[in-house]
């Protein structure tokens, strides 16, 4: 069975977790990309980690940082700047619909983010990438959890996309299992799931984004396994609220089947024997893993079984 490592580290230590990859066609598929080794893009994503420094002070300057970058090249397009006793999720779309018409998408820049120079584009996509943490990161305190909604993102330089086929979609789920490797959105936009839960009405029509493709970039899961009943009960939900604005979605081609592309592709799962996790709680692992906050490497390889006597 092939295996998915990844190396954690801080100043002084690392530590090589080890995820079994499923035997399904897309995780393969997956497989095949991570092990072209591509490089890593921002080693901190880190999002909800025990024991983070990053709290709202630390979003709130990030944010205005990237505002600041922006606003100094093109004083006309920032509509302001983030206070951080005025942060609730319609400021947090209002912003979020400032990065889409700066960036466009992935194969339609925009002519202001191609001719930007290098550091406002890095800018911009760094708003992004805060503005989903300090989501999430809202979120995470407001359910007031003794296990963190904890997740771990990992992007890749200059990697390939491809697009995923009719078999791909059926392994959809908004079931989040602890310790389990999805593929993560390799769009720009916002998934359709993420415009319900936010109750976005100032995302561009556009940029209502089912996933539609499939690359190297994966997001682990360290929150609480879901159980049946929430999970039927989030089910029951999506169903309502894209009811309510059913028109609207299917104006835009975004019927609900497979193709809405709800919550994500699972393609691993951890082993905890490997991991050196073996009759540890789940709480026990995500607390033991909050010293490390970078990730220094991943690799592919297959698991050697050994028989004892």
């Amino acid at each position: 069975m092939s295996q998915f490592i990844l190396t954690l580290a801080n100043k002084l230590n690392h530590k090589d977790l080890y995820f079994d990859i499923f035997n399904t066609n897309i995780a393969k598929k997956w497989t095949i990309e991570v092990s072209k080794n591509y490089s890593i893009c921002n080693n901190d994503r880190f999002v909800n980690w025990p024991n983070s420094k990053k709290d709202s002070n630390y979003y709130v300057t990030e944010l205005n940082k990237q505002l600041k970058i922006v606003d100094e090249y093109a004083p006309t397009v920032v509509p302001f700047f983030f206070n951080i006793e005025q942060v609730n999720q319609s400021l947090l779309n209002i912003l979020h619909k400032l990065f889409e018409d700066l960036i466009g998408t992935v194969d339609n820049p925009t002519e202001f983010y191609k001719n930007s120079p290098q550091e406002v584009q890095k800018a911009i996509l760094r708003f992004n990438i805060m503005i989903h943490e300090f989501e999430s990161y809202v979120k995470n305190i407001a359910m007031n959890k003794i296990h963190p909604d904890s997740k771990l993102v990992v992007v890749f330089g200059e990697r390939n996309r491809y697009e995923l086929i009719d078999e791909d979609y059926d392994h959809f789920t908004l079931k989040s299992v602890f310790g389990t490797v999805y593929i993560n959105y390799c769009e720009l936009g916002k998934p359709i799931l993420d415009v319900l839960r936010d109750q976005d009405e100032h995302i561009g029509d556009s940029n209502i984004r089912p996933l539609q493709y499939y690359s190297a970039d994966l997001q682990i899961q360290f929150s609480p396994t879901m159980g049946e009943d929430e999970f039927n009960r989030t089910m029951q939900w999506v169903k309502m609220q894209y009811d309510k604005r059913k028109e609207f979605f299917e104006s835009l081609g975004l019927f609900y089947d497979k193709k809405l592309s709800l919550g994500l592709i699972p393609v691993a799962s951890i082993n905890r024997n490997d991991s050196g996790f073996l009759n540890m709680t789940d709480f026990e692992i995500i607390s033991s893993l909050s010293e490390f906050n970078i990730v220094t490497k991943t690799e592919i390889r297959e698991s050697i079984t050994v028989l004892y006597r």
